[in-house]
């Protein structure tokens, strides 16, 4: 999960809502053209909706800085500990409104999908 790749100048061929050929726009040839609509994804990124199977859109306060450690191998604090805490002092207004923010936001930067 560490590497990307990055196909620049590419196309994305999607045939009934199903992605079928990707390439670069340079490997275009009579066989593989575009279809009649063509959507120009200049400056912008194409991806698959994202789907995150465990998601607390519930909570308060952040665990980033301890992800980032967990992710460079270092032992990280108190967990979900840290969280737990701050959800327990939330109101439920405060709970609500973040809770939205969040799935809003998620959506926003494309998962289509939380449990």
């Amino acid at each position: 999960m560490g590497k990307l790749t990055v196909l620049e100048d590419a196309y994305v061929k999607i045939v009934k809502g199903v992605i079928v050929d990707v390439g670069s726009m340079s490997d275009l040839t009579r066989s593989r053209t575009l279809s009649e609509q063509t959507l120009d994804a200049r400056r912008g990124v194409v991806i698959p909706g994202l789907v995150d199977p465990h998601t607390h859109a519930v909570f308060s306060g952040s665990r980033e800085d301890e992800f980032l450690a967990r992710c460079q191998g270092t032992p990280y604090g108190q967990g979900i500990l840290t969280t737990v805490e701050r959800v327990r002092k939330a109101t439920e207004d405060e709970l609500y409104r973040d809770g939205k923010r969040f799935l809003l936001e998620m959506l926003h930067l494309g998962t289509t999908t939380v449990e």
